[in-house]
């Protein structure tokens, strides 16, 4: 669905689209950080997820990054809001 949303962004010249995600995108680092397991998690850590609701969360954002990068034509402003 993120894909046709973003592709659709293009066809209709529509300049930005919003998305909205939720920590569930990197829960997997929650309970290693908890039980102090692992010290930091910071940008430049990969998103993981121990459900699928995160897997999914995680997989829109980086379907928007290739949209963002004008891969597919023109390039599509992506605001993340969390």
């Amino acid at each position: 669905m993120a894909f046709n949303v973003f592709k659709l962004a293009i066809e209709e010249g529509v300049r930005r689209v919003i998305v909205t995600s939720s920590n569930h995108a990197a829960d997997w680092y929650e309970t290693k950080l908890l039980c102090r397991k692992l010290i930091a998690n910071g940008p430049g850590s990969y998103p993981l997820s121990d459900n699928w609701y995160g897997w999914a969360k995680a997989n829109y954002e980086h379907i928007g990054l290739v949209f963002a990068t004008g891969r597919y034509g023109r390039a599509v402003d992506m605001l993340k809001s969390e």
